[in-house]
């Protein structure tokens, strides 16, 4: 037991460093190859963010290293030590350390903050659920049976998996598809999933930016729609403290508070709604299809009542 808890530290050390070689690190352990494998097998069996980077050679998922977890080595050494006995034992003991082994990584602590988000659907840890963040955390391609929103076509779809996004009280599966097509597909839509043998390599920092940059589930890959719009002096204020549309900047400030806003948006669905919310105060200045998109929208409301 003391020579494992050993050998898990030691691979565990050398991927917080980042890539390692499994046949380097048998010879360096003084080990069998598949011995390693097995190592690599049990920390990714404990939920540690691990991926093949190409045959032979694995490293954290990007971005990851041990301190996020806030443990040391050694406490992490003996986390997946625990976990491979829990696992073995089965049942109940490895449902129970599962669950213990949650609490310990993440803590329940007293939170400070209140923060309050619409409501929607919870996000349910399942089968899929867990096949979907596998193929994204091994950076595995991903076959999708997807049903639409009638319900009516089902549809396969191999597709690159980025994340699981929640946007206003729906979980998505946001992926590209063939000349990369951004998809999103809602989690409680998709019929099933498998992961492929096949890898991916994606510039995973570019697409969190375009994400970081989003108001809603409607952006695409390019803005380059541009959008002037005037927002009265009444609600100014909020708009100087804060981005209501995707790359918002001010470009004229009147004497009466009056604001001129622009913004780059994908299509007219990303920013519709948030110039509804805003009615009376703002105003569609540029281009001329949101403008009249905006009066036909409220004309056909206003026939109806």
């Amino acid at each position: 037991m003391e020579n494992k808890i050993t050998r898990l530290l030691y691979v565990l050390n050398q991927l917080d460093k980042g890539e390692v070689c499994l046949k380097t690190m048998a010879d360096e352990m003084g080990i069998s190859l598949r011995s390693v494998q097995r190592y690599i097998q049990t920390i990714d069996d404990a939920d540690f963010p691990i991926y093949d980077v190409r045959p032979g050679v694995y490293a954290f998922t990007e971005g990851f290293n041990l301190s996020k977890f806030q443990l040391d080595t050694e406490e992490a050494g003996v986390l997946v030590f625990l976990s491979d006995i829990a696992n073995t034992l089965g049942g109940n003991i490895a449902t129970t350390f599962k669950n213990l082994r949650r609490r310990i990584t993440a803590p329940n602590q007293e939170n400070p903050f209140f923060l309050k988000i619409a409501k929607g659907l919870n996000f349910e840890d399942t089968p899929l659920t867990q096949t979907l963040r596998q193929a994204i955390r091994k950076k595995k391609y991903l076959l999708v049976t997807y049903k639409s929103q009638t319900g009516q076509k089902v549809k396969e779809h191999l597709v690159i998996p980025i994340k699981i996004a929640w946007y206003d009280g729906f979980w998505y599966l946001v992926c590209l598809g063939k000349n990369d097509y951004i998809f999103k597909f809602r989690l409680d839509r998709i019929l099933k999933a498998a992961v492929q043998k096949k890898s991916f390599k994606i510039d995973s920092a570019k697409f969190t930016e375009l994400m970081n940059k989003s108001v809603n589930i409607f952006f695409e890959d390019e803005r380059n729609i541009l959008v002037t719009l005037k927002i009265a002096a009444q609600v100014a204020h909020y708009f100087k403290q804060r981005s209501y549309f995707p790359e918002q900047k001010i470009i004229k400030e009147a004497k009466n508070g009056e604001l001129t806003i622009t913004c780059r948006i994908s299509k007219p669905e990303e920013i519709l709604m948030i110039i509804f919310h805003w009615l009376p105060h703002i105003k569609v200045i540029s281009p001329k299809p949101l403008q009249t998109a905006v009066k036909d929208t409220i004309k056909g409301y206003l026939k109806g009542i």
